[in-house]
């Protein structure tokens, strides 16, 4: 496959959830605070359903070979698991937002430069 073509792949993918996401504000960190400072659900239900659209599509892609999928099932270690996921959550309250935040705020940025 062409470098072209993973780029156009990327594009067809990444643009149109990069919207939805900016116009929603769809972060994991503002959805776990949404739930715990205002009991609001809309935001977690949102992403649940975004992992579920997501682990069916990769398993029929995975099933049927479709793309040249493929999983290659990696040993499952706890402790890196466990650290893992504290590290990351002090780095989301450190960077006030996730990644998806962070790069949703930076194609703005870019984007405005680019339209002036």
């Amino acid at each position: 496959m062409s470098v072209l073509a993973v780029v156009l792949r990327g594009c067809l993918v990444g643009v149109p959830l990069g919207y939805v996401m900016q116009r929603t504000r769809l972060c994991f960190n503002s959805a776990y605070r949404e739930v715990v400072l205002h009991h609001r659900t809309v935001l977690l239900r949102a992403i649940l359903l975004a992992v579920l659209i997501q682990m069916l599509i990769l398993g029929v892609l995975v099933q049927f070979g479709i793309g040249g999928v493929r999983v290659n099932v990696v040993p499952f270690h706890w402790l890196a698991i466990i650290v893992g996921g504290f590290v990351f959550g002090l780095a989301i309250v450190y960077a006030e937002g996730c990644s998806s935040t962070v790069c949703t705020g930076l194609a703005m940025v870019i984007w405005a430069l680019l339209l002036r």
